[in-house]
């Protein structure tokens, strides 16, 4: 669950934070009050495309942190651990930063990630309801995640996602070892060719 909101220099806002119990949480005020701005907040924290108009008017660049805690066979504990992104403490930290220049940079537990792959781990922590694109039961890359956190298999998901990774990772060795090899035996036979050549 999320449990702190900062958000430092986005649209109006120059700083708010925003602290979550356990529990049904309920935002409200007036129009204007910023309910959308904090909304809009969290979307480019889950991935949303980054714009220069986010960053308030006359400082360098926002910057928005989540703080979530993550449960034993939470979905997002598999696609962190395809990526090699330790979880410590049940906790995961997610940072996005926007320069009035328009350059953007991601980080979940400080460290950097594409806009991609930002995404592909907040759509396993929030749904935000009447915005399509983030919701992940109309998402069917995200069925089977579901499918085995109901059935109790995170686990072995993420054991055998260590292993994939794991042999993607030699395979890919393998193959660039076999590439050098072919590629030795050309410049031999190209040698052997020539030491002939300068001998007959």
């Amino acid at each position: 669950m999320l449990q702190t909101l900062r958000v430092h220099n986005f649209a109006v806002i120059e700083d708010a934070e925003l602290e979550l119990d356990p529990g049904l949480t309920v935002l409200t005020g007036e129009t204007g009050a910023g309910k959308s701005i904090l909304l809009g907040a969290l979307q480019l924290l889950l991935g949303d495309r980054a714009s220069t108009d986010q960053v308030r008017a006359g400082t360098d660049r926002a910057l928005i942190q989540g703080i979530f805690s993550l449960t034993h066979d939470h979905p997002s504990r598999q696609v962190l651990a395809a990526r090699g992104i330790p979880v410590e403490e049940d906790t995961l930290i997610i940072r996005r930063e926007v320069s009035s220049e328009g350059r953007s940079r991601a980080f979940l537990n400080d460290t950097a990630v594409t806009v991609g792959a930002l995404k592909e781990v907040g759509e396993t922590l929030v749904d935000l309801h009447g915005q399509y694109e983030h919701q992940s039961l109309l998402n069917p890359a995200h069925h089977l995640l579901l499918l085995d956190a109901f059935a109790g298999l995170t686990a072995d998901r993420e054991e055998y996602s260590h292993k994939l990774s794991a042999y993607q990772q030699a395979k890919t060795r393998f193959e660039e070892l076999q590439q050098r090899q072919a590629e030795w035996a050309e410049k031999l036979e190209l040698f052997e060719f020539q030491i002939k050549g300068e001998f007959c």
